[in-house]
């Protein structure tokens, strides 16, 4: 009987207008060769390249590259079970959570035992707004009370900059942190992302410091945000 490998497990979180469709679809776009299946809200804000979709069959996208995106319809595990019965599985899994919805709602579901043993949550993803970090930090530090691995992403750098909006990135990890413990890295980039391995997990190397996520994404205007 074959040994199944832990398909490890993304969650995507956010307060509404981060940009999690953005980061979402980065991710499929430049999966590196890795079979990558999303779970989303809404497909057409992902807005995945017309040229990366080979077909559609039971509500599930097939990408050219061998990458897989459905939406969150109903029941999250009936969801999971679903994309791990797929021959062949997904290496990864990428959850984006609403922007409006209570992201511990999700890990309640993740921790059922038949889920977790294999598709375990590795670690959560919150996308910040640069523009607007107060509100968006507000939702980052009730995220951060989940108690799991946790790195926050600031997108909309350059936006920010523009309005004379500083950004102390030393200062935000000390935001985040809990007392008496260690902070949770921000980037200001995703490059890094595509460092998800099964052997590592999601390896924080940020490639040379700090990216700026805007540039990496060819996405300062906005457009596509949730």
């Amino acid at each position: 009987m074959a040994i199944l490998v832990p398909v490890l497990t993304l969650l995507v979180a956010g307060f509404l207008g981060a940009g999690k469709p953005t980061v979402v679809n980065h991710l499929l776009a430049h999966a590196q060769g890795r079979r990558i299946a999303a779970v989303v809200n809404d497909f057409g804000a992902i807005n995945i390249d017309a040229e990366l979709i080979a077909g559609a069959s039971d509500g599930v996208v097939s990408l050219s590259n061998g990458c897989i995106c459905c939406t969150l319809e109903g029941d999250l595990l009936r969801t999971l079970a679903t994309l791990l019965r797929r021959d062949p599985r997904p290496e990864f899994i990428v959850i984006e959570t609403s922007g409006i919805a209570d992201p511990a709602d999700i890990v309640r579901n993740l921790m059922d035992p038949v889920i977790w043993r294999e598709a375990p949550l590795e670690t959560v993803l919150c996308v910040v707004d640069a523009t607007n970090l107060r509100l968006h930090l507000r939702f980052a530090l009730e995220v951060r009370e989940l108690g799991k691995p946790m790195i926050v992403a600031l997108n909309m750098v350059d936006a920010a900059r523009r309005r004379g909006i500083a950004i102390d990135v030393a200062a935000l990890e000390r935001a985040l942190s809990r007392p008496g413990g260690i902070a949770g890295p921000v980037v200001l980039g995703l490059l890094w992302l595509l460092l998800f391995t099964i052997i590592g997990g999601v390896v924080g190397a940020q490639l040379d410091g700090r990216l700026d996520l805007s540039a990496a994404l060819g996405n300062d205007t906005g457009r596509g945000r949730s």
